[in-house]
């Protein structure tokens, strides 16, 4: 069996975890020198970091690194099985 990599799964495990991680918008792009605007959109879900700073935010913060790792670790999971 294979687990599907879709924007959707994304979006939704990193919407998830910004909206637990208790840190406004704001401050997360501030952080990673992203635009708030979009870092707004990843919260509500309605949108998912770009490659480049979805490695700014796991290089920032190692929760969310783990939850990205997470994911790889299901799919190598399932491709193994």
């Amino acid at each position: 069996m294979q687990i599907a990599v879709t924007s959707d799964r994304l979006r939704d495990r990193i919407g998830a975890w910004l909206r637990r991680s208790m840190l406004s918008p704001g401050r997360v792009a501030h952080k990673i020198g992203s635009d708030p605007r979009a870092v707004k959109n990843w919260f509500a879900g309605t949108n998912s970091p770009r490659l480049a700073e979805a490695i700014n935010l796991m290089a920032e913060c190692q929760e969310f690194a783990d939850e990205i790792n997470q994911i790889v670790k299901e799919i190598r999971l399932a491709r193994s099985g």
